[in-house]
């Protein structure tokens, strides 16, 4: 559902994030509780896997992230400076598509 005005148009969504908490249509905390329990995961699988990697005594510091399955700190770096470069007037799944085709691009290099 759209309504149009005279100069601008609001689109209908089913959610939206209001000061970092994510609010359905219903006003239901379930959506944003979803989304903080799947990226916790993600973070503490990220942590594990480095807490696993630094059991090798001889691992240097330029490997480690690679053990872990994360992209050394500068790539991240360079990687939000492009997505942030570029990002303006689009939506959140184009930006989302954006950020997955920025990082196939500098994995790929």
């Amino acid at each position: 559902m759209t309504c149009r005005g005279t100069h601008s148009e609001i689109r209908a969504v089913s959610a939206v994030i209001v000061l970092g908490v994510l609010l359905d249509e219903h006003l239901s905390f379930a959506q944003h509780m979803r989304s903080v329990g799947k990226r916790a995961a993600r973070s503490f699988s990220k942590v594990s896997r480095v807490s696993a990697a630094s059991v090798y005594r001889t691992v240097s510091t330029v490997a480690l992230p690679v053990l872990a399955g994360m992209l050394p700190a500068y790539y991240e770096v360079t990687i939000a400076g492009r997505i942030d470069n570029a990002r303006d007037g689009l939506v959140r799944s184009e930006v989302g598509a954006l950020r997955r085709r920025i990082r196939e691009e500098m994995v790929d290099v």
